[in-house]
């Protein structure tokens, strides 16, 4: 797998098109023909591209096609890896507030 196949399937797999990945992390976007062409990301890029995807920079670069469970959702059902993505869009900042909202919601049916 390239690195371009890699990047494609972090993106994928957290709900992101590749264009917004970039932007969210400051690289240009002529950075996806290189790597599409085989090329790999500059050294002061690859930990922002992973920190971006909350993985490791070894994980990253790593060339074969297995993904933690969490990442592609082993063990969830189709609900469950929809709201694994909307958490994963969440302001990391605002995480712990949407979490509190949902908790009262639920609270608020019986349901917690």
């Amino acid at each position: 797998m390239v690195f371009y196949d890699k990047f494609l399937s972090l993106c994928e797999e957290n709900g992101i098109s590749p264009s917004r990945a970039l932007t969210d992390m400051g690289i240009s976007k002529g950075s996806l023909s290189r790597w599409k062409e085989g090329g790999k990301p500059l050294n002061e890029n690859k930990k922002l591209i992973a920190d971006y995807f909350g993985i490791s920079v070894t994980e990253l670069l790593d060339e074969t096609t297995k993904k933690t469970a969490a990442m592609n959702g082993d063990g969830l059902n189709e609900k469950e890896v929809e709201w694994l993505k909307l958490y994963r869009l969440m302001p990391e900042g605002r995480r712990a507030e949407y979490l509190a909202m949902l908790e009262a919601a639920l609270k608020a049916q019986g349901l917690s």
